[in-house]
């Protein structure tokens, strides 16, 4: 989702800034009202009394995202955080056996299934959802860590779409 916010801007323009460091300046600024001037080679943040310089990349050095595919369906994503939450604990954690870290997901009309395993723990959910397209059988194993990570987000979603890509 899009977060818009009020700013007065003297001049337009766009530049990268690493994600990693904007999220730890914001973390410890302080309550009051957040400046920000860009030059060529780093943004500096001003905030009460506290100031920093970050390096900044032009924008055009950023690749672009490809096309997303067409959505296959849907699902609350309070369900999907759950379910994900659920099965990606028994995914392997050892780097030896790649095929193990992941999350089996089987896409069918009537419902989704995840499936992991470490080869001693097994778990698989499968959950209805609303499919946007008839056809069964598409498979994809998700990094489990990844997926994990991402379900954090989704729980407050009210609707996820889910998108794969045959190709």
């Amino acid at each position: 989702s899009d977060i818009h916010l009020n700013a007065d801007i003297d001049e337009p323009g766009k530049v990268l800034i690493s994600g990693q460091l904007l999220t730890t300046v914001a973390r410890i600024l302080p309550n009051a009202p957040v400046t920000i001037s860009i030059d060529e080679n780093s943004a500096t943040i001003r905030c009460g009394r506290a100031e920093f310089q970050l390096p900044v990349a032009a924008a055009s050095s950023f690749p672009h995202l490809p096309a997303m595919p067409t959505a296959c369906g849907s699902i609350p994503g309070a369900t999907l955080s759950t379910a994900i939450s659920q099965v990606a604990v028994a995914a392997g954690k050892s780097l030896s056996r790649a095929d193990l870290l992941g999350v089996f997901v089987e896409f069918h009309e009537a419902h989704l299934r995840f499936v992991a395993t470490d080869r001693h723990r097994l778990s698989l959910r499968d959950m209805g959802w609303s499919p946007a397209t008839k056809g069964d059988g598409q498979n994809a194993l998700v990094p489990a860590r990844a997926f994990s990570d991402i379900s954090r987000a989704l729980a407050s979603a009210e609707t996820v779409s889910v998108h794969y890509d045959l190709a």
